[in-house]
């Protein structure tokens, strides 16, 4: 168990390091990256681009069980609801791919790197799923 333990944390530590990396890399304004925290094998970088308000991220996530590491992104714009009672996610979700571990480094900075391009391609168009937060009034 421990060395499952050892090989998941090298495993994020690794991944932690090359998504910081696409921060410099990259025009991704608001970039922050979370560490992954003993519940969740997960680490994300996210990003916001002022020009079309599109909130970013790229996730890459551990299953410890099959031991995969699975790269995803995702994109949303919270809008106002027409109605104005409550905000509307448009959303769009999207795997790009899943290396076993222990991962080669070089080869999840290209998956990184291909999430970039897919992700960073994506308008407001594209952002077709939809959920619907009704305001909530706590008074």
């Amino acid at each position: 168990m421990d060395n499952e333990i050892e090989e998941l944390d090298k495993t994020l530590q690794i991944v932690g390091q090359i998504l910081s990396s696409l921060m410099s890399r990259y025009p991704l304004e608001h970039a922050t990256t979370e560490p992954w925290r003993w519940d969740q094998p997960i680490i994300s970088l996210q990003w916001s681009n002022s020009e079309d308000n599109i909130g970013r991220n790229i996730n890459a996530y551990v299953e410890p069980k099959t031991k995969v590491l699975t790269v995803e992104v995702n994109a949303w714009l919270d809008m106002d609801s027409p109605d104005s009672k409550g905000r509307v996610r448009f959303w769009k979700h999207q795997i790009i791919g899943e290396l076993p571990i222990p991962i080669v480094p070089k080869k999840f900075l290209g998956t990184a790197e291909d999430a970039y391009q897919v992700e960073r391609a994506w308008t407001r168009d594209e952002l077709k799923e939809k959920t619907t937060r009704l305001a909530v009034s706590l008074a």
